[in-house]
């Protein structure tokens, strides 16, 4: 089963933005977010997601960083649940901490 990517806003529209309409910040800002703050071409190999939640952030980081092991840490024994439960499927990538 495939990851399903966020569309990407072309280079040309973000220039178009910056030069065309002198939004230079919205098409920095927009740049940053889609490649992870300038992260996402790195080969990061751990995430820390404290106050993960439902796991939201750490999905995103698999996603992002495919070869990262992914260690949540949760309060919420409930919420602790959810997580490992929806990571079952990627055995050895995530740890779940309560």
């Amino acid at each position: 089963m495939g990851t399903i990517r966020d569309p990407k806003l072309p280079r040309s529209f973000l220039r178009f933005l910056h030069k065309g309409l002198g939004l230079k910040n919205l098409a920095d800002h927009i740049e940053q977010r889609q490649s992870w703050l300038g992260l996402a071409h790195l080969d990061i190999r751990t995430v820390v997601d404290v106050g993960a939640n439902r796991g939201l952030a750490a999905r995103d980081s698999l996603r992002v960083f495919p070869n990262a092991h992914v260690y949540c840490i949760e309060p919420i024994p409930a919420l602790c649940d959810d997580i490992e439960r929806w990571f079952r499927r990627r055995p050895g990538s995530v740890t779940v901490k309560n």
